[in-house]
């Protein structure tokens, strides 16, 4: 896909980029195949990075900065406040107490993930994304193990 984007005299990127077909109807004097016209420049999309679990976006929009003589999106990540932190774990505390029934009483709050994790990993052949038709398991709380449940 052949994006470009409108620049002003000082190479600062102008609005949002622009399909290359798009611009050749818009602006049919121009030259779009052999050169880049003044006034324009390559863009090329970035995608969305993934944001850690005690990351943020530190601007809720992605700038656009030139790279190597292209404009590329520009994502702002930044980490999170020792109190950023510390609300986001105890929202998660917060709703795993609140859950009915309760959340299992052997699993561990695991600050790396932010998440509740079980005493036992769950088995390698469990279905996943990666692994649809893998096997499905349930937490047996009463043996602290996971029990594969039969379909």
């Amino acid at each position: 896909m052949d994006l470009f984007i409108k620049v002003n005299e000082n190479n600062v990127p102008q609005n949002h980029p622009c399909l290359k077909n798009n611009l050749k109807q818009a602006f049919p004097s121009l030259d779009w195949d052999s050169s880049v016209p003044n006034g324009w420049m390559k863009f090329e999309r970035i995608p969305c990075p993934v944001v850690g679990v005690y990351q943020k976006y530190d601007t809720p929009e992605i700038t656009y900065e030139i790279i190597d003589g292209i404009v590329k999106d520009v994502w702002h990540i930044v980490d999170m406040t020792e109190d950023e932190k510390k609300a986001r774990q105890d929202k998660v505390k917060t709703k795993w107490a609140a859950r009915d029934p309760a959340g299992p009483a052997s699993w561990t709050f695991d600050e790396a993930t932010c998440n509740y994790k079980a005493p036992v990993d769950m088995p390698s052949d469990a279905a996943t994304p990666s692994n649809p038709s893998g096997k499905i398991y349930d937490w047996d709380e009463s043996t602290t193990s996971w029990k594969e449940v039969t379909v």
